[in-house]
């Protein structure tokens, strides 16, 4: 994919677009180290979730930190931002 395009994509199923969201997650995991990445909670992923657990076999060189909308408005200065 050509880095200055937006690609769009529509999915069949909420399954469909987990199972694919899983798939690229677990091409980004680095195989020679740590991986930390920032993931949604809540309910809306649950899926994504369990495909990745599906995918992923090994995660002791894995972080996950879950993140929320709600620490985005607690510490977000949103006079800087521009709509």
């Amino acid at each position: 994919m050509d880095n200055n395009r937006i690609e769009l994509k529509v999915f069949p199923s909420l399954d469909d677009l987990s199972q694919a969201a899983a798939n690229i997650f677990t091409g980004m995991i680095n195989s020679d180290g740590e991986s930390t990445f920032i993931v949604p909670g809540g309910s809306t992923p649950h899926l994504f979730y369990q495909h990745l657990a599906e995918k992923v076999t090994d995660w002791s060189d894995v972080t996950l930190r879950l993140m929320s909308i709600l620490l985005i408005i607690l510490f977000c200065d949103f006079r800087n931002l521009i709509f």
